[in-house]
C-alpha cells in the first residue's frame, strides 16, 4: 500500500498536479493517473511541489495506479538490450527502511523501483507505517477481546450465556 497521508492509493489521486516553476525547478513531460478514465495522461509537470500523481513514464504510471504499489520485494536490476533504457533509480530496502539507488537496466525488473528518492521515500515509507499501524490495530483488537471475555467469564453464569450467543451469532 503507498503512501501519502497513509492512504493506500493517495499517489493515484483523481488529479495530476503540474506543480510550479521557478529557480532550480527542471519541467519535463511526466504521466499522471486519472482514475475516473482508469488511464494515464501525459502532463507537463513544471519541475518543482505539486503532489505524487506523477510517474516517469506511461508504463510505469499503469504498474503502480492500476494495482498497489510493492516495496516489498528486493531490488531487481531488470535487463538490458534492444529498446532498453538503462538508468539510475531508486529502490526500498525494508530492512533499512530507506530507499537505496540502483542501475536499472531498463527492462524487466520488479515493481520495486522508484524515479526519485523523494518517490521512492513518501510511498514506501508510508507503505511501511501503514502495515505497522494495521498490525497495532489487530493487536489491539485481539488484547480487547481477550479482556473481555476475561471480565465475562469472572462475572455470574447469566452473563456467560449472554456471551456465549453472542458468539454464536458472529459466526
Amino acid at each position: 500500500m503507498n503512501m501519502l497521508s497513509g492512504k493506500g492509493l493517495a499517489t493515484c489521486s483523481p488529479h495530476g498536479s503540474w506543480g510550479r516553476g521557478g529557480r532550480g525547478c527542471r519541467s519535463r513531460v511526466l504521466w499522471w493517473y486519472d482514475r475516473h478514465l482508469r488511464s494515464c495522461r501525459q502532463m507537463w509537470y513544471l519541475g518543482c511541489g505539486g503532489n505524487s500523481n506523477r510517474w516517469c513514464s506511461q508504463q510505469e504510471c499503469l504498474q503502480r495506479c492500476r494495482r498497489i504499489a510493492s516495496c516489498n520485494p528486493p531490488p531487481n536490476w531488470g535487463h538490458g538490450g534492444g529498446g532498453c533504457w538503462s538508468r539510475v533509480l531508486w529502490w526500498y530496502d525494508r530492512n533499512l527502511r530507506s530507499c537505496r539507488q540502483m542501475w536499472y537496466g531498463g527492462c524487466g525488473g520488479n515493481a520495486n523501483r522508484w524515479c526519485s528518492r523523494s518517490q521512492c521515500e513518501q510511498i514506501c515509507r508510508h507503505q511501511h507505517l501503514d502495515e505497522t499501524q494495521n498490525q497495532t490495530n489487530a493487536i489491539a483488537t485481539t488484547v480487547i477481546i481477550w479482556i473481555e471475555l476475561l471480565e465475562t467469564i469472572t462475572k455470574p453464569t447469566d452473563q456467560r450465556s449472554t456471551l456465549q450467543i453472542k458468539l454464536l451469532l458472529s459466526e
